[in-house]
């Protein structure tokens, strides 16, 4: 596997469901000869409903997790629905990704220009359209734009209103109107008249709409049902990617006479989509049989939740799928298992090795260690593990390096400081 390859593997393989959709979809887009078709979160909580007998079906269980939209997915909704450029399209996407938890565009827009690949005049327009997306204030770029926009949208023409919102807002607030009606050169019943109006906007798009970080809800990426014959794993077919390499671009290159640059994109996207396709085959194909090892060995917890755990750890895993613990790690991580009990996280039917509890014991200690170190000469690993022996714990050098790498924190040449 190249490095290339193999970093996009890591990359793919410990995506959730959720996240590989939104991976796919941005793939999709920047890539014309990858075809996605998108899948929506109530296709994605849908689970095909087979013969579970006294087992309530597996559509009612994922509709228990049901959860409000979030901002995201709203505004999605609507640029599908425009008549819009490929590349409007795509900046519009990508600024939907960028919005923050409010509904605001907070970025350095000269570098965000720059990573989009638009000029300033396509980048204004497409701003321009999503500020006149519901809801109404969202893509501001502050809260005095947020309400300009939300005061355009009722349909009012106040120009005092548009110039505190956008340059007086912090002077509103205690006895400052008063002073504030001095500045502006009229009547502090005028200024008390936009406080009023002011008061009815919304600062925040957002509200109302589930965070992108919402917890409760998981997409179950494998469904197990109990058969006569035993249980059966398989993939959810309702979170399975559904992707196409396009070939006809590779055609059209033979069919005319295309320039050696033209040459040289075509097969490069082609190269790109055919490489995200293999490394989604693979992580599917993983995915699944991490699952069927699990199952086989963890039976009695699908259906019973104080049912005991078997001793079947992530190294028993690796060993069964014959590949190392940290893929075999990567693969369950994320992943959610639909069956008789609900939807359950992969990793709550293995067993935790006697690694991982010394783990979870020294890493906040370690943590410590190195957050209070002088950067100037930060710890190194074999410091660490000789100070972490002057307090009576006695680990190895590779222990404090592999429990740091697990905390993602750099090495001592990485953190220091000059």
């Amino acid at each position: 596997m190249s490095v290339r390859k193999d970093k996009l593997f890591t990359k793919i393989l410990e995506m959730s469901a959720l996240e590989l959709e939104r991976f796919l979809r941005s793939a999709a887009l920047d890539n014309p000869i990858l075809e996605h078709e998108p899948r929506s979160l109530t296709s994605m909580m849908a689970a095909r409903e087979p013969e579970l007998g006294r087992q309530e079906t597996l559509r009612q269980i994922a509709a228990s997790y049901a959860r409000p939209q979030s901002l995201e997915e709203y505004l999605r909704e609507q640029i599908g629905s425009l008549k819009l450029t490929a590349v409007q399209e795509i900046t519009l996407h990508r600024m939907v990704d960028s919005l923050d938890e409010k509904g605001y565009l907070k970025v350095d827009e000269p570098k965000f220009i720059n990573r989009l690949k638009v000029d300033r005049d396509e980048y204004e327009t497409c701003l321009a359209i999503l500020q006149c997306m519901d809801p109404p204030g969202v893509g501001a770029r502050n809260i005095g734009e947020c309400m300009c926009i939300q005061l355009r949208c009722k349909g009012l023409i106040d120009p005092l209103a548009e110039k505190i919102a956008s340059e007086h807002l912090e002077k509103l607030s205690g006895k400052r109107p008063k002073t504030l009606a001095q500045e502006l050169g009229v009547a502090s019943g005028e200024v008390a008249r936009v406080k009023a109006l002011l008061e009815t906007l919304n600062p925040i798009p957002a509200n109302g709409f589930a965070q992108r970080n919402f917890v409760r809800y998981h997409a179950a990426d494998l469904i197990v049902e109990k058969t006569a014959q035993g249980y059966v794993l398989t993939q959810n077919e309702a979170v399975q990617p559904s992707l196409i390499v396009n070939s006809q671009y590779g055609d059209v290159l033979n069919e005319y006479n295309s320039t050696l640059e033209e040459r040289e994109f075509v097969l490069g996207k082609i190269e790109d989509a055919q490489l995200i396709y293999s490394c989604v085959e693979q992580r599917q194909a993983l995915m699944l049989a991490c699952g069927q090892a699990i199952i086989k060995r963890q039976s009695a917890l699908l259906e019973n939740a104080s049912a005991k755990l078997e001793n079947f750890t992530i190294n028993d895993i690796a060993l069964e799928i014959n590949k190392s613990p940290a893929i075999a790690m990567r693969a369950v991580k994320n992943k959610y298992l639909l069956c008789g009990r609900g939807i359950l996280p992969l990793s709550e039917l293995i067993a935790r090795s006697d690694d991982d509890q010394g783990y979870e014991k020294l890493a906040p200690r370690l943590k410590e260690l190195i957050d209070n170190e002088n950067k100037k000469t930060p710890l190194s690993d074999q410091k660490i593990s000789e100070k972490l022996a002057d307090e009576g714990i006695f680990i190895a050098r590779r222990t404090v390096a592999k429990y740091r790498m697990k905390l993602a924190l750099p090495n001592a040449s990485n953190r220091k400081q000059t």
